[in-house]
């Protein structure tokens, strides 16, 4: 079908293709029913049908080169026919037909290539136990990271025949079995990984991009190639190993484990909740919840309650810091974000794996990480480009937009943090002070921006510094076996219907426009002179700024776009005990 469009100008080419199938996908009927990579296993797809896939952009690698057209001669006719190489990784012609890889009408194109990985959240999940067993290792996400590798199609490949056709491959032949490196972000992380070639607006593209992919999939298993290695009874090499083989490794995985997918169409993911269609309007989208939002946003409180230990205000706190997200940056200040440190929490004690399992099934990305003294040591947290294998290898907080990242420091020891342990704590600070992760790239090193929800759990005052610092007061009792008996009581109340809505209810609101009206503006600023006026001390500009942030964030978790006054006061009268907790001289970050 794609030969329908064969033209030698590569834009124009590509841009029919793109145009047909984008008339067939427009509406969602017609999208859904081609097969996602997401839900489908690799063994039921065939090669060069169309599919669908869900990632994160996790590496950006060089462009590859490719016979964009080549001549195949007909050895009966002797006719001479030219064909296009776009949107496939091996050149085909009959058992008669010949490739000319001389041929002077043969054009060298590039295409860029993607590593991506997939989402893993689907909605068969919400069949599955709400409050899985916590623990206190590593646990992985239902977020988005990737892998890599690419393939090109070049003009110096021998041809393979069968019965019904001769296929020149894209790489040099390869044999002995290998376990590629799938590069995921995250420790003990699985999930479908694929290669996206890029034909055309390669450069909208950024890494930790959340995509849906709509493209050919090739993972014909002819492609699976692998560098000679050394007979196991001789030190002699059969060849001697070709200079950049650590690079081959690392991005020409075999097609079995990484697909490549060849990318037609595009579209931009604006969450990752697949209960909520991107394209529906917010404001139709909460009208169309199965009850009223109070009364969803009540059932959530109620549940966040009982999970810090009856302590209201900590769960008044919690809900808004599940909904933040930056909205806009001005310099180096991300406007929006609310990280979030509860402290006070007995220990020993089970909470923090209890509480991220309830919190996980809530959000659709999210990772639980320990900050043992071994974790901080050895986990590499940033990104750094590897030279040798010519990719970035992932770093723990190289995460998509939203992921929700808990930070258990109960769970520090006594010890002293090495070279990297200091250079992670740093890391860990400037994601929640500036939303922000460093990239090494040896010869420099380079900011990425990232919108990550960070939420520390300590037993007194953070090493990291968090936007708001909450001292719960247990209502209940915080004893292990009760605490374990609180969370059973949590898992029979979040049933699988009120759980969906709830999902939803977090997607939304977190989504919603937001305005203020000028007469309120004027309020709260005269508000604020007043209060500066009485004790300047107590209201500090950084003071204002986190009033402003939550009476956001109140105004949305009740699905409004506008504020009014009582929002401003509730977010007054929460900040003014929040403050007498910590005692005196407390502020907007302590």
């Amino acid at each position: 079908m794609l030969f329908l469009f064969l033209d030698e100008n590569r834009e124009a080419y590509a841009s029919k293709v793109r145009e047909y199938f984008s008339a067939r996908t427009k509406d969602k009927a017609s999208r859904l029913r081609i097969p996602s990579l997401n839900d489908t296993p690799l063994h039921n797809l065939c090669t060069n049908t169309l599919v669908r896939f869900r990632c994160m952009v996790q590496d950006m690698y060089d462009p590859e080169y490719y016979l964009g057209l080549y001549e195949v001669e007909d050895l009966k006719t002797g006719q001479r026919l030219l064909r296009s190489g776009m949107f496939r990784d091996l050149a085909e012609c009959t058992a008669h037909q010949d490739i000319k890889l001389e041929s002077a009408r043969n054009v060298t194109m590039d295409r860029q290539t993607l590593g991506s990985l997939g989402t893993k959240r689907s909605l068969e999940d919400d069949d599955k136990p709400v409050l899985p067993p916590g623990g206190t290792e590593m646990e992985t996400s239902k977020g988005d990271s990737a892998s890599t590798g690419d393939v090109s199609m070049t003009a110096t490949e021998d041809k393979q025949t069968d019965t019904k056709r001769s296929r020149v491959n894209t790489q040099q032949g390869r044999s002995g079995p290998v376990t590629p490196d799938l590069n995921f972000p995250l420790p003990n992380e699985t999930g479908p990984a694929c290669i996206m070639k890029i034909y055309d607006n390669a450069d909208k593209f950024k890494v930790n991009d959340v995509i849906e992919f709509i493209g050919v999939l090739s993972n014909d298993p002819t492609m699976a190639t692998f560098p000679e290695r050394k007979r196991s009874d001789s030190s002699t090499p059969v060849v001697d190993l070709m200079e950049g083989v650590e690079e081959q490794d690392a991005q020409s995985p075999p097609p079995s484990l990484v697909p490549r997918i060849h990318v037609i169409l595009t579209r931009d993911c604006l969450h990752t909740n697949p209960l909520v269609p991107d394209s529906e309007s917010y404001n139709s989208g909460i009208a169309g919840l199965q009850g009223d939002v109070s009364e969803l946003r009540e059932q959530l409180l109620a549940v966040l309650e009982q999970a810090v230990f009856g302590d209201r205000l900590s769960a008044e706190y919690l809900l808004c810091h599940l909904i933040a997200s930056i909205y806009s940056r001005q310099d180096v200040v991300a406007v929006g974000k609310f990280s979030l440190n509860l402290l006070g929490f007995p220990t020993p004690s089970n909470f923090p794996q209890q509480l991220y399992s309830l919190l996980e099934s809530l959000v659709t990305k999210s990772f639980y990480l320990p900050m043992t003294l071994d974790n901080m040591n050895k986990l590499r947290f940033s990104p750094k480009k590897d030279y040798n294998a010519n990719r970035l290898s992932s770093g723990l907080l190289q995460l998509s937009e939203n992921t929700h990242l808990v930070l258990d420091e109960t769970a520090l020891q006594p010890g002293q943090l090495d070279t990297n342990g200091v250079q992670n704590i740093t890391a860990l600070g400037n994601l929640i002070t500036w939303q922000k992760v460093e990239y090494d790239f040896d010869f420099h090193k380079q900011d990425f921006p990232c919108n990550i929800l960070a939420l520390v759990l300590s037993e007194g005052k953070s090493i990291l510094k968090c936007d708001c610092q909450v001292r719960v007061m247990p209502r209940l009792s915080t004893s292990l076996d009760e605490v374990e008996k609180r969370f059973e009581g949590i898992l029979t109340f979040l049933t699988p219907s009120l759980l969906t809505r709830l999902r939803i209810y977090l997607s939304l609101v977190r989504q919603l426009p937001y305005r203020i009206s000028t007469d309120l503006q004027t309020e709260i600023e005269e508000d604020f002179v007043n209060a500066r006026k009485e004790d300047s001390r107590q209201m500090t500009i950084d003071d204002f700024h986190s009033l402003l942030v939550l009476a956001r964030l109140l105004c949305l978790s009740h699905g409004k776009s506008e504020p009014t006054k009582e929002f401003w006061e509730t977010a007054k009268s929460m900040e003014a005990e929040r403050k007498l907790r910590m005692g005196p001289q407390s502020s907007s970050t302590s």
